[in-house]
């Protein structure tokens, strides 16, 4: 029996992480001032919305949460013009805040929303103060489409690098180039050249908000002045100048993936996922297959935006997970992590989920 639960549990967390794969939140993402919503954490707290809405419309009710870079959270209460506030230290570890050294809660940034879930149930959405819902703006249309360059000196001296690391390495440095495309397509293509030759070329999906680009879920704040664009994230800024002479890259033409056309409800195979994990040995393998097939999974991707992740033995289903996801070209972002995927007949593959490259069967 011990083997028996040893092989579900190491599987259902495999299933998991094929939909939580994003990295762990930083510093620099919670900083600053948010605004609470009042209606929806009352309601996670077990109130029906009607009640919830007859109370609001006699006191008048608001708060925020900062986050502050001496790790302090610092929660203001505003009923009735009556202001209580309270204080405590904060530590962050993956995608956990832990807070008074005791209530550990999930953290989740999506664009200017910040989601703080306890593990009673109680869920605070956060929207950045001042920041207001802004919408994504078409990546042909935010005005920072076309190729950057980047000074690799500036970039020396943040790294840290001394005054004589530095002129030291000039000679070698003045042989390197570094650009970074901004395409209408919306990805980010960081390309590095030495001696006129490529040396390295990056890709990651990107969009933009307000002031805000964000490269991988990752938010950073950006200023455009006409042929000078500078993004700073945290404590980091870099400062790039327009190329007004290299080619952009060309989009490709392939059609671009809808969301309805992943949806619906499809097969994982549960066996294979164990192999790609590397967590358990042939042998091992070979010895529990028949625990195995007892096992399914499946995800469904729903009409109006959600994945559900389901587990069965036995035939009973004994775990269900949901996430959001959204599909930008052959992109598929589940909980804000980006994976490419094709998707041919019946057959969905997903590259990259959970470290992971997925097959799966409608």
């Amino acid at each position: 029996m011990k083997k028996t639960m040893r092989i579900f549990v190491l599987a259902v967390a495999l299933m998991l992480a094929l939909c939580c794969s994003a990295q762990a939140i930083t510093q620099s993402e919670i900083q600053g001032v948010w605004d609470v919503d009042v209606k929806e954490l009352l309601i996670s707290q077990g109130l029906e919305a009607a009640d919830v809405e007859a109370l609001l419309a006699i006191v008048d009710m608001s708060m925020t949460i900062e986050f502050t870079a001496d790790q302090k959270m610092i929660m203001k209460t505003d009923a009735a013009g009556e202001v209580s506030t309270e204080e405590y230290a904060y530590t962050l570890t993956g995608d956990y805040i832990v807070a008074d050294g005791n209530m550990r809660s999930t953290l989740k940034r999506t664009g200017n929303e910040l989601t703080m879930k306890d593990p009673d149930g109680t869920t605070i959405v956060m929207t950045l103060h001042g920041a207001g819902a802004a919408p994504v703006v078409p990546a042909a249309d935010n005005g920072i489409v076309g190729v950057w360059d980047i000074d690799i000196m500036a970039v020396m001296k943040m790294s840290g690098a001394s005054d004589e690391e530095i002129a030291e390495m000039e000679p070698l440095m003045g042989l390197m180039s570094a650009t970074m495309e901004f395409t209408a397509d919306g990805r980010c293509i960081l390309v590095a050249t030495a001696m006129g030759q490529e040396v390295s070329r990056q890709e990651a999906p990107y969009k933009v908000y307000g002031n805000t680009i964000e490269l991988e879920g990752d938010p950073a704040t950006y200023v455009l002045e006409g042929n000078t664009l500078t993004i700073t994230e945290s404590d980091i800024t870099m400062t790039l100048t327009r190329n007004t002479t290299a080619e952009p890259t060309v989009t490709p033409v392939a059609p671009a993936a809808s969301a309805g056309s992943v949806v619906g409800v499809w097969k994982l195979d549960v066996l294979s996922v164990l192999e790609m994990s590397g967590q358990m040995s042939a042998e091992e393998l070979e010895e529990v297959k028949p625990l195995i097939a007892l096992m399914s999974a499946t995800m469904e991707f729903t009409a109006d935006g959600r994945c559900i992740m389901v587990v069965s033995a036995l035939g009973e289903e004994t775990n269900r997970e949901e996430m959001s996801y959204s599909v930008e070209g052959n992109t598929l972002y589940m909980n804000g992590s980006p994976n490419q995927f094709v998707l041919e007949g019946n057959t969905l593959k997903i590259n990259g989920a959970g470290g992971m490259d997925l097959t799966l069967t409608k």
